[in-house]
């Protein structure tokens, strides 16, 4: 299981959506959940240009982008944002 670290933006974030939208956070949570366990981290999403290095998920209409780092074998979750808004 890879060590999941978070933003502080986007836990600040999560942490209100734990209280206004349970279904929703359970959501992300499982998401956050697969990305750790997952033995082949490569099947998720490559993003290019000036995400270039990172990866994502969707989790409903919204999106997970996450860095990789294979030397540690960790992820780090950077943005979680509407798919209209998140390659902004």
């Amino acid at each position: 299981m890879r060590k999941v670290d978070i933003v502080e933006h986007v836990q600040k974030f999560l942490d209100k959506l734990q209280h206004k939208d349970r279904q929703q956070f359970d959501a992300i949570m499982e998401k956050i959940r697969e990305i750790a366990t997952t033995k082949n981290i490569d099947h998720y999403k490559h993003l290019k240009h000036d995400l270039k290095g990172c990866q994502r998920v969707h989790a409903g209409s919204y999106v997970l982008i996450f860095l990789h780092n294979l030397e540690e074998d960790t992820v780090r979750i950077t943005t979680y944002a509407h798919h209209d808004n998140a390659y902004r």
